[in-house]
């Protein structure tokens, strides 16, 4: 969960055991990608939007992945952003930090132009997949 108030905070609603014991199972499984997926019903637009929000965003989503050995971060957007240049800096931001490993990002369905909602051609060079 993001703190809206904070997003430098991610607040998680399972234990931090948990993460390790996905992480482990590369130990079993040496090609197994784990990727921590942020977003779903929270709502990114505060965030895009203030320089100072993303970039404690992005530290503690850095932080957090490389704590528990993830191979990237997923952003999960299911709602309209209208923010174009900033949802492009979060991705990009997100890239610089983990240049060695996968961002990725996924759009609900239900978000209807994504072309008048996301810089689709910038998002698209800077990922490694999208959803």
């Amino acid at each position: 969960m993001i703190d809206m108030l904070n997003p430098g905070i991610l607040k998680w609603g399972v234990e931090n055991k948990f993460f390790n014991s996905i992480t482990e199972l590369k130990f079993q499984q040496p090609d197994l990608k784990t990727v921590l997926s942020l977003g779903g019903t929270c709502d990114f637009k505060d965030i895009v939007a203030d320089d100072v929000k993303r970039q404690k965003f992005v530290k503690a989503a850095a932080d957090f992945v490389n704590q528990f050995n993830f191979d990237g971060v997923d952003i999960d957007i299911t709602q309209p952003i209208n923010d174009k240049q900033g949802l492009t800096n979060l991705i990009n931001e997100l890239k610089e930090v983990f240049p060695e490993k996968l961002v990725s990002i996924s759009v609900s369905t239900l978000l209807k132009r994504f072309d008048s909602l996301f810089d689709v051609p910038a998002i698209a060079e800077t990922v490694d997949f999208h959803v």
